[in-house]
């Protein structure tokens, strides 16, 4: 049935279910991801505006988008607010702005990465993720009223034996462990990382093994730019949206 924004209730006659605000209520999220022609619909949104949408039951909130959040939320690239840009008193110009979930106490959590669903505000709940500070994190352990859930950060790690090996944004925050004998291999590094991509990397083989740029990233290793020797390890992490990754560690020349 089609939208009837001018049937409007009279008296106590209620003759259609129009929300009170349709401003603060979505279809669905890939509704409200679209900001229009022009992206227009992002000047009619104002700091702070949470929106309902009803097939998800999610509510997500228009804010500015913090540091190392780049094309993380709803929308998937940041809207950048022209300059100058003043509303409400409110000044928006050239700030980065998308919409974020947000979590209500007593609310299930977003659905976690083995199809558990997590919860937050739940008391004696055994939940397996839950959204703590905008970030889907797993948790493990029976809440208390003090403490809803348990924290866990867990190591997520893998195994890799085929070489070269490319990486990519699902390898983000894992541990792996390269399994490349006495070969020399090596582990090319894309320009299409996501933004603050970190991976730690564990050498189990005796051969050499060195790590190499691809497109445009630029690999800033102080030491060397490869694993100093069988058992040793390194770390790399993106600086946040842009094209520089920080190879640090147990390196050699």
């Amino acid at each position: 049935m089609p939208t009837d924004y001018n049937n409007l209730p009279k008296g106590n006659r209620v003759q259609t279910q129009i929300p009170l605000d349709v401003k603060t209520y979505a279809k669905n999220e890939s509704e409200l991801a679209y900001l229009g022609s022009n992206d227009s619909l992002a000047f009619t949104y104002i700091q702070g505006l949470t929106i309902y949408c009803a097939e998800e039951g999610t509510r997500w909130e228009w804010r500015e988008v913090e540091s190392g959040q780049e094309d993380t939320g709803l929308v998937p690239l940041d809207f950048i607010y022209p300059n100058p840009w003043i509303a409400f008193e409110i000044d928006y110009s050239g700030k980065r702005f998308n919409f974020f979930q947000v979590q209500l106490n007593g609310e299930p959590g977003p659905v976690g990465p083995t199809g558990a669903t997590g919860v937050q505000g739940i008391p004696g709940k055994d939940a397996t993720f839950a959204l703590v500070d905008g970030v889907t994190t797993e948790v493990t352990g029976l809440g208390t009223e003090d403490s809803p859930f348990v924290v866990e950060v867990i190591n997520l790690q893998k195994v890799v034996n085929v070489f070269p090996y490319f990486l990519s944004s699902i390898d983000d925050n894992y541990t792996l462990f390269l399994d490349n004998s006495a070969s020399n291999v090596t582990v090319y590094i894309p320009d299409n990382l996501i933004s603050g991509f970190s991976a730690a990397f564990v050498q189990k083989g005796t051969g050499t093994i060195s790590f190499e740029e691809m497109g445009d990233t630029i690999l800033r290793a102080p030491i060397g730019k490869k694993i100093k020797s069988q058992y040793h390890h390194c770390l790399i992490e993106k600086e946040i949206n842009t094209d520089s990754v920080y190879l640090i560690g147990s390196l050699k020349i």
